[in-house]
């Protein structure tokens, strides 16, 4: 008796901890487009305006979404982020959450961003999508007309959390 509850404690913690069972964001997504949130979704990067670009980063069918992390990468031969014009969207405190967003730009190329509502409540955690963060680029050299975004940049190791703590490895 003593192994069989052994090996179901040890069976749900892994399951708990992600192996085999998929959370309510499993099928969410993170989405680029050029310019604000206003402009929709531009994927090419023909929105340059005065030698600089601004990036949107909408969260797409999100579920009871409390918390996320992702890295932006970015060319930074051709691209210098201005860190006073990266700033947090309005998605995650839709609501009316209180909001901690951090961002770490130390390593050249790579835009570690982070945003969780205070405490947990899913009352207050959004369903569905919009921004989660805009970020502006000074252009330092010439771009290709009609170049994707996605030729330049890249998000990597996204994760997001419901307000039960469940986490997903987003694709």
């Amino acid at each position: 008796m003593k192994k069989l509850l052994s090996l179901g404690l040890t069976f749900g913690v892994l399951l708990s901890a992600g192996f085999g069972i998929a959370g309510p964001n499993a099928s969410a997504k993170l989405e680029l487009s050029c310019g604000s949130a206003q402009s929709g979704n531009v994927q090419t990067l023909d929105c340059v305006r005065d030698g600089r670009l601004q990036i949107r980063v909408a969260a797409i069918n999100v579920v009871d979404l409390d918390s996320y992390d992702f890295k932006l990468i970015y060319d930074r031969g051709c691209f210098e982020i201005i860190p006073g014009k990266v700033k947090e969207g309005p998605f995650l405190k839709s609501l009316g959450g209180t909001t901690f967003f951090q961002k770490d730009l130390s390593k050249p190329g790579v835009a570690w961003l982070s945003g969780s509502l205070a405490g947990k409540s899913r009352t207050v955690a959004p369903d569905g999508g919009g921004t989660l963060v805009l970020l502006e680029f000074t252009i330092l050299q010439p771009l290709e007309s009609g170049r994707l975004l996605s030729d330049m940049f890249e998000i990597k190791d996204a994760v997001m959390w419901d307000s039960e703590i469940v986490e997903d490895r987003l694709k």
